[in-house]
């Protein structure tokens, strides 16, 4: 799925799998020109729901648009694995990337930046990794 350049101001749910063999992939048609930029405050910019073998290339997530001290959240994991972050920047948010159930597995190419935004495991949660390579 290619997204073209703009700012998208709204929170995607991606339930989809794709398989090992061939990963369901969105991507950034101008790198980081694709903005998923937060629709209100205490909400993540997407959410992937047991959907495993997912891959992002070249998407900004953006929470500066939520005042200061208010929940600005980046992306939630539930239930899925080998979801792949490549040239991805995270920013403005509480939490950039979060595994929030087991199993788990969130793989964040090393030029994928978190910028003022970290990385959350739950206590029941899954694993939060980075991909040297993929």
């Amino acid at each position: 799925v290619y997204v073209a350049p703009g700012t998208y101001t709204e929170s995607p749910t991606i339930t989809h799998s794709g398989t090992n063999t061939s990963r369901l992939k969105f991507i950034s048609q101008t790198s980081r020109a694709a903005v998923i930029s937060l629709p209100g405050a205490n909400t993540w910019a997407m959410n992937v729901n047991n959907a495993s073998y997912n891959e992002f290339q070249g998407f900004r997530f953006n929470g500066s648009a939520i005042a200061p001290g208010a929940g600005a959240y980046g992306v939630n994991v539930q239930g899925s694995s080998y979801i792949l972050f490549q040239d991805c920047e995270f920013d403005h948010s509480n939490e950039g990337v979060r595994a929030a159930t087991q199993p788990t597995t969130v793989l964040l190419n090393p030029d994928t930046e978190l910028l003022d935004a970290g990385l959350d495991r739950l206590a029941d949660g899954g694993a939060v990794s980075v991909a040297t390579r993929v």
